[in-house]
């Protein structure tokens, strides 16, 4: 099989897409398909997305250039002129605009994590809010002519996929986990309440960039109230630091750690192997890859049961998932729990690692994209025969 993958960004680059697009590109490559990556894609913003940008920021509202389809129209045609003359069966890719604007007579398939809503104006993904309407005008055409225009759609979760239905275009859609972001774990980590308690210390780790979003200062409440009540926990910070400004002993903050760096990585890979929890009381994911990295180590995950998070966190399988609407002082309670019932964490850390193992990690994602291609493949194979 040989495929053009086409985004918007670099797929060599790790730090793309939190790794996404480059170990969805590596994992075809070891299932011996033939890939030409097209990417990064340049350029020059057309004189209407300007004046619309210009026009909602002065209104105090956001716009997305890369969603609306005079940029969508220049992105279609920089991806086709780039695959001229290439042979090629299928063009796969992670952008609406690509899908819906690319003009070419083979079949497109549409791989994302994140459809945004048809009939809602409001989003809980932090990077759609607050569009301008005629901002949300444009990103719900081109997100519907993306739809129409694929072959196949595949989505990383459901929540995804339910917003892809609202559109009302009849296409086949299926749902496809990502895989965690990571090199393979191959061993199984000895995790135990037991040894938690032994410790006589809780490791919580958090990680994100966007602090309010991902709900950072609910994680400090739940150390310092799990603290208060006499037990040991650190919580341990990724993706930002605030060390300057917050003084405490037991939360200790790392920043932005560099996949690409081996330092930075091997720092990231200890903190998952060494902490106990992990905890991203986030708003909203379209898919939450963080959580299935953590299930790779055998980690259980605390979050809300919002959006895209329901697929990548099992409730009560790989993790706890509250209500939104609850604070910190739930998720004290819910790590609570675990030291009157250590079987509860006990069970979470082999369902973590079960999901990892059989559902999100990138052999089995690419495995199943593999196969659904293949059929699209031979149809249009039979359609040229006739």
């Amino acid at each position: 099989m040989k495929v053009v993958f086409a985004t918007i960004g670099n797929t060599r680059d790790i730090q793309r897409g939190s790794g996404t697009p480059f170990y969805l590109w590596q994992y075809l490559l070891k299932a011996g398909v033939e890939v030409h990556l097209v990417g990064p894609i340049n350029i020059k913003i057309p004189i209407p997305t300007r004046v619309f940008k210009w026009l909602s920021k002065k209104a105090g509202k956001k716009y997305h250039s890369f969603r609306d389809p005079f940029v969508g129209r220049r992105l279609g045609s920089a991806v086709r002129k780039s695959i001229e003359g290439i042979d090629f069966d299928v063009l796969l890719t992670n952008d609406f605009c690509i899908a819906g604007y690319v003009d070419i007579n083979k079949p497109v398939i549409l791989y994302t994590d994140y459809t945004y809503p048809m009939k809602s104006h409001d989003t809980l993904n932090e990077r759609f809010s607050k569009l301008s309407r005629v901002s949300e005008c444009f990103t719900r055409y081109t997100t519907k002519l993306g739809l129409l225009k694929a072959s196949l759609c595949l989505f990383a979760s459901q929540f995804a996929s339910d917003n892809a239905v609202q559109y009302g275009v009849k296409s086949h859609y299926k749902v496809i986990p990502y895989g965690a972001n990571i090199e393979f774990v191959s061993d199984e980590l000895d995790r135990s309440m037991e040894k938690v308690i032994q410790k006589k210390r809780l490791d919580i780790l958090f990680i994100g960039k966007d602090w309010e979003h991902k709900g950072g200062e609910i994680a400090i409440k739940v150390t310092q109230l799990l603290n208060s009540k006499g037990l040991t926990v650190h919580l341990h910070i990724v993706g930002v630091d605030f060390s300057d400004e917050i003084h405490d002993e037991s939360i200790h903050f790392y920043g932005l750690l560099n996949k690409d760096s081996h330092k930075e990585k091997e720092q990231l890979e200890g903190l998952f192997r060494n902490c106990d929890l992990l905890l991203v009381p986030s708003r909203a994911e379209g898919y939450g890859l963080v959580f299935v990295e953590a299930a790779a180590y055998g980690m259980p995950s605390l979050a809300f049961a919002s959006t895209g998070l329901n697929t990548s966190v099992k409730h009560e399988v790989t993790g706890v998932l509250l209500p939104r609407g609850k604070g910190a002082e739930d998720f004290a309670e819910a790590i609570l729990d675990f030291y009157d019932i250590p079987g509860k964490y006990d069970k979470l850390v082999k369902g973590a690692r079960a999901h990892y193992l059989k559902i999100a990690n990138w052999q089995v994602a690419t495995e199943e994209l593999i196969s659904l291609v293949e059929p699209l493949l031979l149809n249009e194979l039979a359609k040229g025969i006739k």
